[in-house]
């Protein structure tokens, strides 16, 4: 049996970060963060991704400065939040938050899918546990399937993450279309 295993390098627009005068061309434009992510893959199918550098990128010019995990975290924790108030730009919502490209669709079938196999690892287990328990009267089995399921539940939350900022952005975009 062959297995086709592969990996992906790719730069992923995150949110907009602000208009200000860039230290390149040293004209006033929009940044965005960005993210160098590897994503390994199985028969082309993305199995897990890991974000390797983290970026503030000048729309005009693309200089880029090579930000801390802290400080990109906290650029956009405070972006989302200007979000959230309804203080972006309606031009930049127009551009970034389309439900097209925040892949809002994608994000739901993650989250179900994840969501779906988590509870079935959860309920297979259960039952196996409880089947134990029932012929052993033994308890031992109890930690055991607390940490698989644990192990199950990362990536439903790992999808949850992913999907809340998108799910609020195409919200965002929404309200200002009247879809």
């Amino acid at each position: 049996m062959y297995v086709l295993i592969g990996n992906n390098t790719k730069m992923k627009n995150d949110i907009w970060a602000g208009n200000t005068t860039c230290p390149n061309c040293g004209q006033k434009h929009d940044f965005h963060l960005m993210k160098l992510v590897q994503t390994a893959t199985v028969f082309f199918v993305p199995v897990i991704s890991v974000t390797q550098k983290r970026y503030l990128v000048c729309d005009s010019c693309q200089w880029a400065k090579e930000l801390k995990r802290s400080e990109y975290n906290e650029i956009r924790k405070k972006q989302m939040n200007i979000l959230d108030e309804g203080r972006f730009p309606k031009d930049i919502i127009r551009q970034d938050c389309h439900p097209d490209g925040v892949s809002i669709i994608w994000r739901i079938l993650k989250l179900i899918v994840s969501g779906g196999f988590a509870t079935f690892v959860f309920l297979s287990f259960l039952l196996m546990v409880i089947e134990e328990i029932k012929e052993s009267g033994d308890l031992s089995a109890l930690p055991l399937f607390f940490m698989i399921i644990l192990i199950c539940a990362i990536p439903f939350m790992l999808s949850l993450k992913n999907f809340i900022p998108a799910w609020k952005m195409k919200k965002a975009y929404d309200e200002l279309t009247g879809e």
